[in-house]
């Protein structure tokens, strides 16, 4: 084993997925902040901040490759879901994702997927009160999160999960009652 953290600690395990010819690791600090690192041919880079303006709350990001970018999502210290994008020229910058109607806080790490019937990239997340809400985008701005008309029988938390198969999104939440559901 080897220790890739150098002068940080880590509030969750980070995560890390395959963008080019890399694999990115993110992880949220103590000291409050998202940071990466890569692996590659030359070895490992050193820690970088992927924004240093808003702060990740203790939760594990998320990070998808779609639209010729590597994607970042992460909850931060205020409830907020934010996302960053990356490709060859660097960072866009980070934005929250933006809200449709109420204010939701969030309470743990987000999740997210590209439809292909779409083409639109989708972001779960699940609220402090339990319900699962989504946001799209489609390339050009967020759609606004969204929570789904139906409840789940029981108070959802943690990260929800979806994956794509024969054509159709599916979303999987856990519930305080011990259950998954779909």
């Amino acid at each position: 084993w080897e220790d890739i953290s150098g002068e940080y600690e880590f509030v969750q395990a980070p995560y890390a997925n395959e963008y080019g010819d890399y694999v990115y690791v993110y992880g949220a600090a103590t000291d409050g902040y998202l940071y990466y690192k890569t692996w590659g041919a030359d070895g490992w880079s050193e820690w970088a901040p992927v924004n240093e303006e808003y702060k990740a709350g203790a939760y594990q990001p998320y990070a998808v490759e779609w639209g010729d970018y590597n994607n970042v999502f992460w909850t931060g210290d205020d409830g907020k879901v934010y996302w960053n994008r990356y490709d060859a020229d660097g960072w866009t910058g980070a934005k929250e994702l933006p809200y449709e109607a109420d204010v939701y806080e969030y309470a743990d790490s987000p999740y997210a997927i590209g439809y292909s019937e779409d083409d639109t990239l989708y972001a779960y997340a699940i609220t402090k009160d339990g319900a699962p809400n989504w946001n799209t985008f489609d390339g050009d701005g967020w759609s606004g999160w969204k929570a789904y008309e139906a409840e789940v029988p029981a108070k959802a938390y943690g990260q929800p999960h979806a994956y794509e198969y024969d054509g159709v999104q599916h979303l999987i939440v856990s519930a305080e009652d011990g259950h998954a559901y779909y």
